[in-house]
């Protein structure tokens, strides 16, 4: 994936973590550090909703695409 592409995803998704979103919460990026997140930066990633180990066609579907914070990533 591209990083001009991460930053359409990013920007379509309004600089916010979707599932964070789904669930009633807000995680933004931003240069701050996060006080739970023991000095840590808040970081967005974009995320492939479905692996693309197992569809590789989606690689670059935008709908495919979420953007998603660390820690719901790492879940």
């Amino acid at each position: 994936m591209s990083k001009k592409l991460r930053v359409v995803i990013k920007k379509r998704d309004n600089y916010e973590c979707q599932e964070c979103k789904r669930k009633g919460r807000l995680s933004i990026e931003t240069n701050e550090y996060s006080e739970s997140g023991k000095g840590k930066k808040i970081q967005l990633l974009v995320h492939q909703i479905k692996e693309l180990e197992l569809h590789p066609d989606l690689a670059f579907d935008e709908d495919n695409m979420d953007t998603v914070c660390v820690d719901c990533h790492n879940k």
